[in-house]
């Protein structure tokens, strides 16, 4: 599995310490395919950048001296990445974007996995030696038009395809679920990305 240290505007750090207190006590370090320290902390404004290196990198020790040596990483959009390059390469062992054809407004359905594969190229680039994943991606099943990019039902099954086609064997399909609990957001769309319907399961 891959776990996170989710950071929130109201409890900061101190809330994360007690995420990864309490990885630490679990501990089960045989089911673990990566950390994640930290998920878009900095683009949604949880944290200062200083405060979030500094996190990453005595998080990545508290789980090493628990017994895990697999790789931790943090996850933010490719543009946050690209302004932080001389903070986090040295720290991370991956680098870990999300990337949502959704938000690019030039992007049709039909040529999700192209540009999501394209923006998993940059980020390739981004810490040398060092390999990216795409750790949230999708399209919303509902809300409105950003530009040529449109939400809806079909055009879902359409984008998801194609990114899973291109690069689903590096990315993070997002979400399970819709998350009815958000905001509608910007497009009306953030709680439209459950995507479990497209994988039905077989018996």
């Amino acid at each position: 599995m891959i776990i996170g240290v989710f950071l929130e505007k109201d409890k900061g750090i101190p809330g994360g310490q007690e995420q990864v207190d309490a990885i630490v006590a679990w501990a089960r370090w045989d089911l673990v395919e990566l950390a994640v320290i930290g998920n878009e902390a900095i683009s949604s404004k949880a944290v200062t950048v200083g405060d979030l290196t500094a996190f990453i990198s005595s998080s990545k020790q508290a789980f090493r001296n628990a017994g895990y040596n697999g790789p931790c990483t943090t996850t933010e959009p490719l543009d946050t990445w690209q302004a932080n390059v001389g903070s986090w390469c040295d720290i991370v062992d991956v680098v870990g974007v999300n990337l949502h054809p959704f938000f690019n407004p030039d992007t049709v359905a039909t040529d999700a996995g192209t540009f999501t594969a394209g923006q998993l190229s940059i980020a390739d680039n981004l810490c040398p030696g060092k390999t990216a994943v795409n750790l949230e991606t999708g399209w919303p099943s509902g809300g409105s038009c950003n530009n040529m990019a449109c939400p809806g039902s079909t055009n879902q099954a359409i984008a998801v395809k194609a990114i899973v086609d291109e690069v689903g064997h590096r990315s993070v399909m997002f979400s399970y679920v819709d998350d009815t609990w958000k905001e509608p957001g910007d497009f009306e769309c953030e709680q439209t990305w459950g995507l479990i319907h497209l994988f039905p399961l077989t018996s």
